[in-house]
């Protein structure tokens, strides 16, 4: 019977790419959320112990903790009151301000009103208190306080926490007793303080305000001549008066400046123009004088078109005309010599003003001195007479705050007896305690995935390894060294359908000699070719399984073949098995030079000549080498992956040293998986119910 080559793949088919670099062109390794929660899942009993555990503590604490209570108090302050100069060491108790309500948070904090606590309420003589120091007793009474200022409003809040609920309210009712003593105290010292200060600073405000009044009073007689107005200034009306007759000289010096600007850029052949420089141009002789000039000009032009020069009207006009041109041209000049009269004029006043003022004003800053000193007598009598005033309204403010304003400071809330303890929090603490659990487990389980460094996925081998993953192995609950063949016979198990994919995929390169390696022992490489070798027998091909294992072999034990395996006596013996068409030769009949890789190729080309496919299972790479030098020789290599046994590391390894040899790597195998695919959830459900293919039977 005419047979197809073993793993016969499609004539156009693509030869599946191998041997490249472990990792080369591959992603980095990143977060694998999908792997993440698989382990999740496996070690979810990680997080319910922990969970639980945690459960139960907190409810040990809840149940066997010391019971405490609270009781709470709320005092409003309100930020009014007596505000006191601040004036040589006299502190300023200014009731307004975030700062003011700050301190008294502080001072309900602090040791003084917890010492008279302490002595009010006889803390001394209590059992849990007594055989403290009493340093040591301010500091637990401390510890036991909780004063807050209520953020937006003006309410401070005392809380006191104890293990006796009647002694905490009483402490809660002690503490506001003693701040309001307290404050009341510090009020009436400071304003017996404030008026006692206020008093000395009015006497000797108002002996200095005596004797400035009196030195101005001696000051007005001595100079009582000098013209000063209300405010001190000394007032001079002849400065004034010539302040005003310079300002309007200067106004008629610019004035008289323009008009003799504008009569020197006048052509010399046109003096009537000057007449229509500033006042002249509205005196009304002078402009009947230019209208009868321009009239008889009209005439004569009118003549001139007309006569002839020797014409008695001709000479008459002409006559006229020159007489009136004369006369324009001569009140010109008289006009121009007016305006440059006019100008020196201005100039010689405003000289003469400009000096008369500066006189006066020298004059008037020699009596500056005396001025100044004025000034300065009527700044301190009013600045005295200032301070005075405010003084004696100081004085009464504090005569009425001599009696404590109690009213600053309200109740709001009344310190009760607390019913119910506020610690230990039941709830609070279970649920704590389940969270704390709860992220335990969730961190331990963390830490297992990202120190785990096996490989355990197609996604992680590909990504680690760069290689194509040929098939993926459910993993066999069970397995029988007596029945090693009982799932690949069952055509419509997992493992069957695996193996199929294992050996579709290897079709496309066609090998005739396939070569199984492993980096550890334990990792299913034996278990893989007697499977896969199984699979080619049961489809007709006349199948050699070779034992190349030569530290352990196994393949006799579990195969049992019919005829016993004589030990090594210098001949390759083939060995039928249980199963058709499947042939077994173990190390045990291989020559003592087999081991050698030129007797290997020849072994194995003779194999050819007998076998349609070889099957060879190796020693793992990760412990011997002996499998390197038979990889180079054989048609494809298969590297078996464990999953949630082999190491990354290891595994990298050995590709390296497989791809150093150039040996033909197809790809992975991962044997064990735990992770279910899609098809294979719905394998079952799909082949439930149907008979095995007519292939598959013919097959068996």
């Amino acid at each position: 019977m005419n047979l197809p080559v073993p793993f016969q793949a499609r004539p156009d088919a693509e030869p599946l790419a191998f041997g490249g670099a472990v990792g080369e062109g591959a992603p980095l390794p990143l977060l694998d959320l999908g792997q993440l929660w698989k382990v999740f899942r496996r070690n979810a009993w990680i997080l319910w112990i922990c969970l639980g555990v945690s459960v139960a503590g907190g409810l040990a604490y809840a149940l066997l903790a010391t019971k405490i209570y609270s009781s709470t108090a709320v005092v409003y302050i309100e930020l009014e009151g007596e505000t006191v100069l601040n004036n040589k060491g006299v502190r300023n108790l200014d009731f307004a301000g975030l700062e003011i309500l700050k301190s008294f948070e502080n001072l309900l904090q602090g040791v003084e009103i917890a010492s008279r606590v302490i002595d009010s309420e006889k803390l001394a003589e209590d059992p849990d208190f007594a055989p403290l120091s009493p340093e040591k007793r301010i500091q637990a009474l401390q510890n036991s306080l909780v004063v807050a200022l209520q953020r937006g409003t003006r309410n401070i809040l005392i809380q006191v926490k104890d293990s006796n609920p009647g002694r905490a309210a009483r402490l809660a009712e002690a503490y506001v007793k003693q701040f309001e003593d307290l404050l009341s105290e510090q009020n009436i010292d400071a304003s017996k303080r404030v008026q006692e200060a206020l008093i000395q600073q009015k006497a000797r405000i108002e002996v200095r305000l005596a004797d400035n009044e009196r030195k101005l009073e001696e000051f007005r007689a001595a100079h009582g001549d000098m013209p000063i107005d209300q405010d001190g200034n000394i007032v001079d009306q002849k400065l004034k008066e010539l302040s005003g007759m310079l300002s309007y000289t200067k106004t008629d010096r610019l004035k008289a400046q323009t008009d003799l600007s504008q009569m020197e850029a006048i052509p010399k052949d046109k003096p009537e123009q000057i007449l229509d420089i500033g006042e002249f141009r509205n005196q009304e002789h002078l402009s009947q004088l230019l209208t009868l000039l321009a009239e008889k000009r009209a005439a004569f032009a009118s003549v001139r078109k007309q006569y002839t020069p020797k014409h008695s009207l001709w000479i008459s006009l002409e006559g006229e005309v020159v007489e009136l041109e004369n006369a324009v041209r001569q009140s010109a000049l008289e006009a121009g010599e007016k305006i440059r009269n006019r100008y020196q004029a201005a100039v010689q006043n405003e000289q003469k003003l400009t000096q008369a003022v500066q006189e006066q004003q020298s004059a008037i800053l020699k009596r500056d001195s005396t001025r100044k000193e004025l000034v300065k007598l009527l700044g301190e009598v009013e600045g005295d007479r200032a301070i005075f005033a405010q003084l004696v309204q100081r004085i009464k403010e504090t005569d009425v705050a001599q009696t404590p304003n109690l009213s600053s400071i309200r109740r709001f809330q009344n310190p009760r007896v607390p019913e119910k303890p506020v610690s230990p929090n039941k709830k609070l603490a279970v649920v704590f305690a389940g969270f704390f659990g709860s992220f335990l487990g969730g961190a331990i389980i963390l830490g297992i995935f990202l120190f785990d460094r096996t490989l355990r996925s197609r996604a992680q081998v590909e990504q680690q390894l760069g290689l194509p993953v040929l098939a993926e192995i459910p993993a066999v609950k069970n397995l029988s060294d007596d029945d090693p063949l009982g799932e690949i016979l069952n055509p419509h198990s997992g493992v069957s359908e695996g193996f199929r994919a294992l050996r579709t995929a290897l079709s496309v390169s066609s090998p005739r000699s396939v070569l199984i390696v492993s980096t550890l022992p334990n990792e299913g490489k034996s278990f893989c070719a007697i499977n896969l070798a199984t699979l080619q027998a049961r489809l007709g091909y006349r199948t050699l399984l070779l034992d190349a294992d030569f530290r352990k072999p196994s393949l006799a034990k579990i195969l049992k073949p019919k005829t016993p395996i004589p030990q090594s006596d210098g001949q390759n013996l083939f060995f039928q098995t249980a199963v058709d068409n499947l042939f077994l030769l173990s190390c045990g009949g291989f020559g003592p030079n087999a081991v050698n890789g030129e007797h290997f190729a020849a072994m194995l080309w003779e194999a050819y000549r007998n076998f349609d496919c070889v099957i060879i299972d190796s020693s793992p790479l990760g412990v011997v080498s002996d499998a390197l030098g038979f990889a180079r020789y054989v048609d494809s290599v298969c590297l078996v992956v464990r999953a949630g046994l082999t190491q990354s590391s290891e595994v990298k390894a050995v590709c390296e040293e497989l791809r150093r040899m150039r040996a033909p790597l197809a790809g992975c195998v991962l044997n064990g998986s735990t992770e279910p695919t899609r098809a294979g959830l719905h394998f079952e459900t799909y082949t439930k119910g149907h008979s095995a293919f007519p292939a598959l039977k013919a097959a068996s």
